[in-house]
């Protein structure tokens, strides 16, 4: 009988050692698991600041960029030149021989004229050319700033409102990734929580000459985030 007490003890000690055998692993387990979260973690905080990097670079890099859309395309044409005549007679400025880099037309799925992208070689002008773009009211050429394609998303989340806002009579602008109404700051952050934050249709941009004159309906109101 003791014999086989023994054995039974014996057998329940052997339990006890693999229970706190299993234990200890789960532990391990468990802390390595964590261990892999903080990493993951750390390792997607370095990749968006890496991505807002990039997008940072890229959008310097096109920053004296201007994109002219529905300038008449022709077979054999001098793109620069058509841009020129544009701005010659409806800014009433010359530019110098070296204000202009490069010009030429943007691939394109559209069937009509494919958009123009200049780039300056001095910001001012480029500016100039923009703050000035209403100058183009009367003719069916428009400009619009040149943005990465992460701008381009945020900026045709706003337009909405920006239409929304025009169409009321308010003073409405998108600067970058921002909006204006009546001197207030808006961000796609102020976007209503049930508002879809996806932009798979953020071509043609809005230009600076647009003129809106209907609204988006079921556009919720935003709230500044100043």
């Amino acid at each position: 009988m003791e014999a086989k007490l023994d054995l039974v003890l014996s057998k329940l000690d052997l339990l006890e050692n693999k229970s706190d055998t299993a234990i200890r692993n789960i532990a391990i387990l468990s802390a390595t698991i964590e261990n892999l979260k903080t990493e993951n973690s750390n390792l997607r905080t370095q990749m968006q600041q890496m991505e807002k990097k990039i997008d940072y670079l890229e959008n310097q890099s096109r920053r004296n960029n201007v994109i002219f859309y529905n300038v008449k395309e022709d077979a054999k044409e001098d793109t620069e030149a058509k841009v020129r005549q544009i701005i010659d007679s409806q800014y009433k400025i010359s530019l110098g021989d070296k204000d202009i880099e490069r010009a030429h037309r943007l691939a394109t799925n559209v069937r009509t004229s494919r958009p123009i992208i200049i780039k300056f070689n001095n910001f001012k002008v480029k500016d100039f050319i923009v703050r000035n773009a209403f100058k183009l009211k009367n003719t069916p050429v428009s400009v619009s700033e040149d943005f990465s394609k992460h701008i381009l998303q945020k900026r045709s989340l706003l337009k909405p409102y920006l239409m929304q806002a025009k169409s009321e009579g308010k003073r409405a602008h998108l600067k970058f990734d921002m909006l204006y109404i009546n001197g207030r700051k808006y961000t796609v952050d102020d976007l209503p929580a049930n508002q879809v934050l996806q932009a798979t249709d953020f071509s043609p941009e809005v230009t600076h000459n647009d003129i809106i004159t209907r609204s988006k309906s079921g556009t919720k109101p935003l709230t500044s985030s100043q």
